[in-house]
């Protein structure tokens, strides 16, 4: 049967390994967040034009597509 100095320490341990593994999810958290963030100003900084050009290319590409051929579209399970 342990001791109360035993069940001390073990939970002393306990702890240090606990607060190794929150650090670590507090770090992973940030990178993830930092790179959110990054994702997110990309996004707002893309050219409106950019979206326009694609949006007029649109019907261009739709008009290439060989004719007699049928858009595929998924089928639900």
């Amino acid at each position: 049967m342990l001791y109360v100095d035993d069940y001390l320490r073990q939970a002393a341990s306990n702890f240090k390994i606990a607060e190794e593994k929150f650090k670590d999810a507090e770090d992973a958290l940030r990178t993830l967040q930092m790179e959110l963030e990054n994702c997110a100003d990309r996004l707002a900084k893309l050219p409106h034009i950019e979206l326009l050009f694609w949006e007029q290319l649109a019907p261009f590409v739709h008009d290439s597509q060989p004719v007699g051929t049928r858009e595929l579209h998924l089928v639900g399970r």
